[in-house]
C-alpha cells in the first residue's frame, strides 16, 4: 500500500474533469506539514522543522471550479499530490565548498543546480495535466513560497495563467529596466481602496489596489 496507489483513482477522475469541462478552474497549491512525534517505531519519517520533530510533508494541487457570475467555487478534488520526508541528517554532498565551508550550509548556486530540491514541487503537477480544453481557462494559484522564476515558466509552457503572491523585488526589463517589481507596483496609480475587518486584532485594514504590467528580467541560471 503506497500513497500513490491510494490517491491514483481520485486524481485520475479529477484530471478527466479538467480535460473536458469548460469554464474557469483554479489550481491551488500549498504544502502541509504532518507531525507524528509519538510514533517512535514508524519508519520513513523525518524532521519537519527542528531536528527532534518527526513527520512528513504533503504538497497538494487542489482543483476548484469557479462560477464567475455567482462568485462561488466548487471543489473538484486533488489534481495532484506529492508526499515526502526529509532525511534525518544533511547529506555530505550538500555541504558547501569554498566560501562558507564548514558551516554545513549549501550555496544558492549548488541548491539551484540540484534536480531534487524541494522547490521543484511547485507547479510540477501542471506538466502531468492534459491540455486545456477549448473555451476554458485554468489559473494556477499559490502563496509567496512559489515566487520562483521556473514556476512562471511552467505555467506559461502549459498555457495556464497564474496568481502568485510576490515576495522578491524581481529585476525588470523593457521600459522599466533598472527597476524592480515591488517598487514598480508601489509607484503605480491607486485604482481603489478596500477595507477588510481583522477580527483577531479588532481593527480594520485599508488596502490600496494597484495594477501595472511589467516585463521580468530572467535570471542567469537555466
Amino acid at each position: 500500500m503506497t500513497h500513490e496507489s491510494v490517491i491514483a483513482a481520485h486524481v485520475e477522475h479529477v484530471r478527466e474533469h479538467l480535460a473536458c469541462e469548460r469554464g474557469v478552474h483554479l489550481l491551488i497549491e500549498d504544502t502541509t506539514a504532518l507531525e507524528y512525534q509519538g510514533l517512535e517505531q514508524a519508519q520513513g519519517l523525518g524532521p519537519i522543522g527542528e531536528p527532534f520533530t518527526r513527520g512528513f510533508w504533503l504538497h497538494s494541487t487542489l482543483a476548484v471550479r469557479w462560477d464567475e457570475q455567482a462568485n462561488a467555487c466548487e471543489v473538484l478534488g486533488l489534481a495532484g499530490q506529492k508526499a515526502w520526508a526529509r532525511e534525518a541528517s544533511r547529506p555530505k554532498r550538500r555541504k558547501s565548498k569554498g566560501r562558507g565551508k564548514g558551516r554545513g550550509k549549501e550555496s544558492n548556486h549548488a541548491r539551484q543546480s540540484r534536480s531534487d530540491r524541494e522547490s521543484m514541487r511547485w507547479a510540477f503537477a501542471l506538466g502531468e495535466l492534459d491540455p486545456i480544453p477549448a473555451g476554458s481557462e485554468q489559473i494556477y494559484v499559490a502563496d509567496r513560497e512559489s515566487d520562483i522564476y521556473e514556476v512562471f515558466e511552467r505555467c506559461r509552457r502549459s498555457g495556464r495563467s497564474l496568481v502568485i503572491r510576490a515576495t522578491h523585488p524581481r529585476a525588470l526589463a523593457g521600459e522599466l529596466e533598472g527597476g524592480d517589481l515591488l517598487s514598480a507596483v508601489g509607484n503605480a496609480p491607486v485604482l481603489g481602496v478596500s477595507e477588510v475587518e481583522i477580527a483577531k486584532e479588532s481593527r480594520t485594514a485599508r488596502l490600496q489596489i494597484r495594477s501595472i504590467e511589467v516585463q521580468l528580467r530572467g535570471p542567469v541560471r537555466p
